[in-house]
């Protein structure tokens, strides 16, 4: 017992310093604290969990097209830490060094250490991940319990306990009570344990045997799933989860514009693919066939994300995350070859020519990659405190006008949202997601718009993304207008 012990301390080191060195790379590093906001999803994900803490009901009174998990996490560190952005960007990062944990532990299994350092440094090196990692949207977090789930299925595999089946099971839908896209998953899962029970019991096959572990998985998943959807949503609200993203498909401007491309979002990362395609290669030839399952979750995420519009950055993780577990084993078998080469003992076989295709690939990843994150996002220097937010003057003069009248501020309408929230101040929860998806779907209109403004006579009114003439009509007799930048302009109740 006791030879083994160093071994183990070693393996629970590694563990905890990966997503221990992410942490404090963010933390000291990324200068998160000073962005205003990295998307406007920010300041609505950050609005609606404003309103939920301030007991307003989700999907019955805030309009809401994503799960609520997510939604309810965000409340809770308001409850506690106030309308803090950093205190919500910080959970997120804490779900990305759970992410990364999983991927890690999940790789460390199948291939190793040292492919799972090089994959969660790819995982690191990919595009918009470092971003996404601290900005407040529900994109990531949903992808971290993802791996989770893959986790604890790898150890179920390894260790056939059925506690790692139902721990997958539950970690999936949470994934999906988070983001709903991320529910493919579940097939695949299904289907990679029946073919595992399958392999195992192929001299003593019976029904019962192959058929328990699969049902054990999906009746957690779906009780989970269900009891949580009828908690949190309710049977009447799944169409107001549902009908945007449906819809959405239909629009001409997502559909004909070819930046919202899952092919446009994964241009530069073609080498990692290629990568990712020859690491599976090696991994089926070595006879690991737990690599089935990232192999057919970025297959089945790229097929479904090729027929679905719009695409944003967030969407090509379904992608790449996958790409990069595969491509890990694939860096270590180039750094093989390169021994090899040193050592002149290299073989024109079919692993050589492999080798070869995975040296090339890692030429082209970082040499022509376009990208410049992480790297060009961290500071040189470590900053243990945060200053003051880089606003610019056109933001500052906004939000220091919109706090300037917060003690006479009830409601706010605004498709801007972090700049209410970051003053404090709430918007109807009608309009908590003024997303450009609902507005293009028809799901907001101007006309309802109108109506709102008419309904709750917000104080302040902050227009700057979208153009309803209706209403700048109706604010220009209400209202006065106190600044105004580019399309942004802001407008004060005509009795403030």
């Amino acid at each position: 017992m006791d030879e083994h012990r160093p071994w183990r301390l070693n393996s629970n080191f590694w563990q905890l310093a990966v997503p221990l060195a992410f942490l404090l790379i963010v933390v000291f590093f990324f200068p998160s604290r000073t962005r205003f906001e990295f998307s406007t999803d920010e300041g609505m994900e950050l609005m609606k969990a404003m309103l939920l803490e301030r007991e307003y009901s989700l999907y019955s009174e805030i309009w809401s097209d994503q799960p609520p998990l997510f939604t309810h996490l965000l409340a809770g560190v308001i409850h506690f830490f106030g309308y803090k952005v950093g205190a919500a960007r910080f959970l997120v990062v804490l779900l990305s060094c759970l992410l990364l944990w999983a991927a890690f532990h999940s790789m460390r299994l199948v291939w190793g250490s040292t492919t799972a350092l090089i994959g969660v440094l790819l995982i690191f090196l990919l595009p918009k991940y470092l971003i996404l990692s601290a900005a407040v949207m529900a994109g990531l977090p949903g992808l971290s319990l993802a791996i989770c789930s893959l986790l604890a299925l790898t150890l179920w595999h390894l260790r056939c306990k059925p506690i790692w089946l139902a721990l997958s099971a539950i970690a999936l839908s949470l994934s999906v009570l988070i983001k709903l896209i991320t529910g493919f998953l579940a097939v695949i899962f299904v289907l990679g344990i029946v073919a595992g029970e399958y392999a195992r019991y192929k001299g003593d096959l019976n029904w019962r045997k192959l058929l328990v572990p699969p049902a054990l998985w999906s009746a957690v998943f779906a009780g989970f799933t269900l009891l949580g959807g009828l908690l949190l949503v309710g049977p009447a609200n799944v169409p107001q989860l549902l009908e945007t993203h449906l819809f959405a498909e239909n629009v001409e401007g997502f559909r004909d514009n070819v930046a919202l491309t899952i092919n446009w979002h994964l241009k530069n990362v073609i080498p990692l693919l290629i990568l990712a395609l020859v690491g599976a290669l090696f991994s089926l030839q070595a006879k690991r066939w737990l690599v089935l399952y990232p192999l057919a979750w970025m297959v089945a995420a790229y097929g479904l994300l090729y027929f679905h519009s719009p695409v944003w950055d967030h969407h090509q993780l379904l992608v790449t995350i996958p790409a990069t577990i595969l491509a890990a084993s694939a860096v270590v078998e180039a750094a093989g070859l390169l021994l090899q080469i040193i050592r002149s003992h290299l073989r024109p076989n079919t692993n050589g020519l492999l080798r070869i295709a995975v040296l090339i690939s890692l030429a082209a990843t970082f040499f022509t990659f376009r990208y410049q994150e992480p790297i060009s996002l961290l500071s040189p220097l470590p900053a243990i405190s945060a200053s003051d937010l880089e606003l610019g003057p056109d933001k500052e003069a906004f939000l220091r006008k919109m706090i300037k009248f917060a003690p006479q501020t009830e409601w706010v309408v605004t498709d801007l949202p972090m700049y209410a929230f970051r003053a404090g101040l709430p918007v109807p929860p009608e309009l908590a997601v003024f997303s450009l998806k609902r507005v293009e779907t028809g799901n907001l209109d101007e006309v309802e718009v109108l109506a709102i403004v008419i309904q709750y006579l917000p104080e302040q009114v902050l227009i700057g993304r979208f153009e309803f003439p209706a209403l700048e009509k109706y604010l220009a007799e209400n209202y006065r207008l106190i600044e105004i930048k580019d399309k942004v302009k802001l407008y004060v109740r005509n009795d403030l």
